[in-house]
């Protein structure tokens, strides 16, 4: 097995008014990225979506050295950690052609049957895939730490949040979070992050937001129903310090 390589430029949809990067940007290159080698090595919608087996993302984190600018040049490398009872890791690389390391991430993937939306274990889904130590790893994403509340609010799931497995996609609860962070962080760079999915949010479903912020983070968390959907922490750097 090999290492999938992409070489990307990024474009003027990519970026913040910063010049930089958006956060969600960076996530739907990890999950593009994913994607095509997922199909390269024979698990991908052939062997899953077109059978009623989704992937789904259950824990991100990243961290992040800085934030590739626009126009900037930059190498993606991906490859599978070794599956563990229920999840299937996977690790992310992001460079310059020089060789700066601009972000490290690893996420964690499972396999959910479309109909019933329960977790499929790895035998269960029929996804056989093997997994490859680089040496270059980071460590596996867990549940961030909450502090305490101070806000709270609400967001209703629009139909253009959807993705085929018809639910929020993952990398949209990074847009959420950037539309509500308070205005002081956004003259900061981010240096890390960690998000852990609990349940999926559906199309008009109203998730119940709590803010908290801490001098160098920002904590959100979504729940429906009485139910957990999601957990991120976003840690930040001091103003200027990525210059």
């Amino acid at each position: 097995m090999e290492v999938y390589r992409r070489e990307y430029r990024v474009s003027i949809s990519d970026a913040d008014p910063r010049k930089e990067l958006r956060l969600a940007s960076l996530f739907r290159l990890f999950q593009e990225g994913a994607t095509a080698h997922a199909d390269l090595l024979g698990v991908g919608t052939g062997a899953t979506l077109d059978r009623g087996i989704l992937w789904v993302v259950t824990a991100q984190r990243a961290h992040i050295t800085r934030m590739p600018r626009y126009e900037e040049d930059v190498i993606l490398t991906t490859w599978p950690g070794e599956p563990t009872h229920a999840f299937f890791p996977r690790h992310y690389l992001l460079r310059t052609p020089s060789g700066e390391t601009l972000v490290r991430a690893c996420a964690l993937w499972v396999l959910m049957d479309g109909t019933t939306r329960k977790m499929l274990l790895p035998k269960e889904g029929a996804v056989s895939l093997t997994g490859l130590t680089t040496g270059e790893e980071s460590s596996l994403p867990t549940s961030p730490k909450m502090g305490t509340f101070t806000g709270e609010s609400a967001f209703t799931v629009p139909y253009s949040y959807l993705d085929v497995n018809g639910h929020m996609n993952n990398v949209r609860y990074f847009d959420l979070a950037e539309d509500i962070l308070p205005a002081e962080f956004r003259t900061r760079p981010l240096r890390e992050v960690t998000i852990k999915y609990g349940g999926e949010a559906r199309l008009g479903e109203t998730l119940d937001l709590r803010t908290g912020r801490e001098e160098d983070s920002f904590f959100l968390s979504g729940e429906t129903g009485g139910k957990r959907v999601f957990r991120l922490r976003m840690e930040y750097g001091p103003r200027g310090s990525n210059e």
